[in-house]
């Protein structure tokens, strides 16, 4: 991740204390973590990458964007348990759902909102927070150990790299899946097993990693042209199986031969 000290250094950073929370991830749960923090007087470093790395999801770089809807569902706290939830989080004085009330559209017994309005409301709330600096940086690798307090809530849209490093560390089992083709005269050995030059071409292609897990019963099919990997499946001693987990490839890889 180069020199992340210099970088802090030449930043005009709010908070001047080293001893801050990182928080990695501007959606909704990092933006929620990093208000918290704040309200509890504790300092934090909020990490987002865009716009240094965008995704095809994002259509702007504002804290807490809604990508898939604009709703949070039941807003109904006597008989929703989505809805009780709200109410709670309300309770414990949630910037999500302060903005979400701020910014709220009709939809019935749904709380859903203005998209634009709602993120903003988010960042402007964090940007005017003393406690609180923004980094607008990508880490494409987990946070060095000398920081002693990191929150990671990057999400499903999490960069390649940095989906790789969260991997191995947990030993979460999945498949991977990226939404990059191989380039056509790559061969055999290029596309399946260079792993370094492969990571490389996704990270300067801003390719966007969905991950699968390897919980439930569960059948996938794409294109097999797309990058994908796919985790050994491990039990714990004295533990067995019966879950059915079947990927269906398709597609006609033709590699010529570069000799």
């Amino acid at each position: 991740m180069g020199d992340l000290e210099g970088y802090f250094k030449s930043m005009d950073l709010k908070y001047k204390n080293d001893k801050v929370v990182h928080v990695i991830g501007g959606g909704l749960a990092g933006s929620e973590a990093a208000w918290q923090l704040s309200q509890l007087g504790i300092g934090v470093r909020l990490y987002e990458m865009r716009p240094q790395r965008c995704t095809d999801a994002h259509q702007t770089d504002v804290l807490a964007e809604l990508v898939c809807s604009n709703s949070f569902r039941s807003d109904d706290a006597q008989y929703n348990a989505v809805g009780v939830l709200h109410e709670e989080l309300r309770r414990c004085g949630s910037l999500i759902m302060r903005c979400a009330d701020a910014n709220r559209v009709p939809a019935g017994a749904a709380l859903a909102v203005d998209r634009d309005e709602f993120s903003q409301a988010v960042q402007s709330a964090l940007e005017n927070e003393i406690l609180v600096d923004i980094v607008r940086l990508e880490l494409t690798e987990l946070p060095p150990t000398e920081w002693d307090s990191v929150i990671i809530a990057t999400g499903p849209l999490t960069s390649p790299s940095l989906t790789s490093s969260i991997t191995e560390l947990t030993g979460e089992q999945n498949l991977a899946f990226y939404d990059a083709i191989a380039p056509k005269d790559w061969n055999f050995e290029e596309y399946n097993k260079n792993t370094g030059k492969i990571y490389k071409f996704l990270n300067d292609n801003n390719a966007n990693c969905t991950n699968i897990p390897y919980k439930f019963n569960r059948a996938v099919l794409f294109n097999s042209a797309y990058f994908h990997e796919t985790d050994k499946i491990d039990f714990k001693e004295g533990y067995g199986s019966r879950r059915i987990n079947i990927t269906y490839l398709f597609g006609n890889r033709l590699v010529k031969n570069k000799n």
